[in-house]
């Protein structure tokens, strides 16, 4: 059964294409604009909010309190989703500057609005006496006024401001901690001989200068080369450099961040910071959590030493040497021991996933299990490489992704698909939602097409999996929907 059959996409109106460039035309933002937008988005949030605090309790209701937050909430994502986007993917480093910098702002600002006691005992008035009447409505004020209900209102004055600066910290370095990650540029320059284990494609797709290959940290080149490459001592110094990435600055971030989060859970009256993150999710606890991860362990644990005994058999074997297996060897011994083994060599196996014909078929894929079209559709971009597809059931427009999947300097170096705005209904009329896809596989050059492995055609379908989640929202609120989705 399609899901589509039974989720009345035609109670609504979609927004047309010459609607939806709008949503794209945050690729052409300049460093000047983003300032602008960011801050007139946090005006408005602050207007609102305030009128919401000056409230009378007579006139406080769903509509002039819920409804007033998931508006401005809505209207303000519009402008900082795209932000986010630019910062992880925009090619310009001044844009990647820019909007990192107006994020942090932002979100500080943000976190002093929306920590407002009269807004929060506006919204608990609500949910004590103004229960809606449909499930949509009901399912909004109650996620309004539980996650109010855990930022802390009924803290001492000092404790509660403890928790507004905690946050503040927790997303400045989190901030902090990816841009390092992306702007991180380190690589390693080696000859042709050093190349030896690897595919002919690889070694085309390199930067050549000087007799000398780039080896970059970016999954095409790091991946490869760890399972593939002869050379022990570049193996190994290429597994150091991307152990570095980030740098010291990044391990101390983490630190900070970690004790961070241990005292906002216990100021907020939790025994650690998983409880109170899981609190609403499944698992519900810390406990439960590790009573699945351990019970997993025992089970797979003797699996694995054994594979670890294997692979430790096979070193000394074919290298002479019984010492345990180091973090720059694993790889290329398991990939050794497959092609002995198995017959199973992986750079084989890569030539059936030509990125094209990969796509083709994903697609053909989700119309089969979806019933959802998937087109490519002529949209504002933020680079050459990126392009927009339009999802369609039937003649109703779903949503829209645009595809991002070529590395480059300064781009987001993993996978994830990224919100640029939120499906919802607005006067009756429904706003598409549309979302980036984001990876880093190999890009085609004039001699070869992109060769992908079998890991990064997971990664894909994976990632692709988020999307169309994500496009399928026929919610009425953007809370409800998407990437909120409990």
């Amino acid at each position: 059964m399609r899901v589509f059959a039974f989720l009345g996409l035609g109670l609504y109106n979609v927004f047309y294409m010459k609607d939806v460039q709008k949503y794209f035309s945050f690729v052409k933002w300049t460093p000047a604009q983003i300032k602008l937008k960011a801050e007139k988005a946090l005006a408005e949030k602050k207007k609102v909010y305030e009128k919401i605090a000056q409230l009378p309790q007579s006139k406080q209701n769903f509509e002039s309190v819920i409804l007033a937050i998931e508006s401005i909430e809505t209207n303000y994502n519009d402008i900082v989703y795209p932000m986010d986007v630019l910062k992880n993917l925009s090619p310009d480093k001044k844009v990647r500057t820019a909007t990192k910098k107006m994020i942090d702002f932002v979100n500080e600002k943000s976190i002093q609005i929306i920590y407002n006691k009269k807004v929060y005992l506006a919204i608990k008035y609500v949910f004590e006496h103004h229960q809606p009447k449909s499930d949509a409505d009901k399912k909004l004020l109650d996620e309004y006024y539980t996650s109010y209900k855990r930022m802390g209102f009924d803290l001492a004055p000092k404790d509660f401001k403890r928790v507004k600066d905690i946050k503040n910290l927790i997303s400045k370095y989190s901030s902090d901690f990816i841009k390092r990650m992306n702007d991180w540029n380190i690589s390693m320059w080696v000859t042709l001989e050093e190349l030896e284990g690897l595919s002919e494609d690889y070694v085309d797709s390199l930067e050549k200068k000087n007799s000398k290959y780039k080896i970059t940290l970016q999954y095409p080149h790091l991946l490869p080369f760890l399972a593939q490459a002869k050379n022990v001592k570049k193996r190994k110094e290429l597994a150091d450099l991307s152990a570095e990435k980030g740098g010291k600055e990044n391990l101390v971030l983490m630190e900070k961040t970690i004790e961070l989060r241990k005292e906002l859970a216990v100021l907020l009256g939790y025994s650690n910071f998983t409880d109170y993150q899981i609190e609403r999710r499944m698992a519900r606890d810390h406990k439960t959590v590790m009573n699945l991860q351990n019970n997993l362990l025992k089970k797979i644990a003797p699996r694995a030493k054994k594979d670890l005994e294997i692979l430790t058999k096979y070193k000394k074997k074919h290298l002479g040497d019984n010492s345990p297996v180091l973090y720059y060897e694993s790889a290329y011994l398991i990939e050794e021991y497959k092609k002995e083994h198995f017959a199973l060599d992986s750079k084989v196996v890569r030539e059936y996933f030509e990125l094209n014909h990969v796509l083709k078929t994903l697609f053909s894929i989700v119309k089969k299990v979806f019933g959802i079209n998937l087109s490519v559709v002529k949209m504002p971009v933020w680079n050459e490489d990126v392009f927009v597809l339009e999802a369609k059931v039937g003649k109703n427009i779903i949503g829209y992704i645009a595809v991002d999947l070529f590395p480059r300097e300064g781009k987001y170096s993993h996978a994830m698909a990224m919100q640029i705005c939120d499906g919802r209904n607005e006067n009756n009329i429904r706003v598409a939602p549309v979302c980036a896809l984001v990876c880093n596989f190999a890009k085609p050059t004039k001699e070869s097409p992109s060769i992908i492995s079998h890991s990064d055609v997971e990664t894909l379908f994976h990632e692709f999996g988020h999307t169309i989640h994500f496009i399928s929202a026929c919610q009425p609120y953007a809370l409800l929907g998407g990437f909120n989705v409990s």
